[in-house]
């Protein structure tokens, strides 16, 4: 559930540096749309602000601009306007002085992957190396809300453990197994088990145990802890209380 009040004064000062024609707010006030950082999500909004932003040469919101154009986010899908986007976007990448590196991804949250050597690491948009090539896989920086917090993370593993990290390169969860299977659901943590999925802490610690088969990611309403499960095949749905126990809220 959003508050308006809290929602103004968390978005006051990028939103008015954006309508001052600074393009890093307007990226930033379209990634709060899209996302649903701090306001209800709007594919609309998020468009026009990363229109604006990326017509000021804002590489990340050229990028977002072309998947917007590419899967008909907050407007009519155009193959060929994504292309369009995508390919001035790729010419204010940063260079890779001496082929640095062997591979670099597009920019996400002011980090771009590089890869060296089979090993991967990230550069800021400079292009200067702010995390070591140093991880057996990577994924790319997103927008993640864990327990009421928004952070900005990534997905890194070494030697058959895998974790999150920010961008800074410190740890959001203590490292896990690599073969365990962990879902973000409505900005809580679960891990799958024989049993059923178990809701844990950010240590990988069990705060509830269920049996539940399937839990159901609502990407669109965000209920704020309730989740929608299946249990021998029947769907039901509970509400997790704040000292981390069930109560059904719709029958099986």
């Amino acid at each position: 559930m959003y508050n308006s009040e809290q929602q103004t004064e968390s978005l006051d000062a990028p939103r008015q540096l954006a309508e001052k024609g600074d393009a890093e707010a307007q990226y930033k006030l379209g990634t709060c749309y899209y996302k649903g950082i701090d306001i209800e999500p709007n594919a609309e909004e998020a468009f026009k602000w990363f229109v604006t932003a990326a017509k000021r040469k804002q590489l990340e919101a050229m990028f977002r601009l072309a998947h917007c154009y590419e899967k008909g986010i907050g407007t009519k899908s155009s193959q060929a306007k994504a292309i369009h986007w995508r390919y001035w976007a790729m010419n204010r990448m940063p260079s890779n002085p001496n082929d640095a590196y062997d591979s670099m991804e597009t920019p996400m949250c002011g980090r771009i992957k590089v890869r060296k050597g089979g090993k991967y690491g990230f550069v800021d948009m400079k292009g200067h190396l702010v995390i070591p090539t140093e991880y057996d896989w990577a994924g790319s920086f997103d927008h993640i809300k864990l327990y009421g917090k928004w952070y900005i993370a990534s997905p890194v593993s070494v030697q058959q453990r895998k974790w999150l990290i920010d961008s800074n390169n410190q740890p959001i969860t203590s490292p896990i197994d690599i073969d365990k299977q962990y879902f973000i659901i409505n900005d809580k943590l679960w891990v799958k088990q024989e049993q059923g999925y178990a809701l844990v802490n950010l240590k990988w610690e069990t705060l509830l145990q269920t049996d539940y088969q399937y839990i159901v990611n609502d990407r669109i309403h965000r209920p704020e802890n309730v989740f929608l499960v299946k249990k021998q095949d029947y769907f039901g749905a509970i509400r997790v209380c704040d000292n981390n126990r069930e109560q059904i809220i719709l029958p099986f």
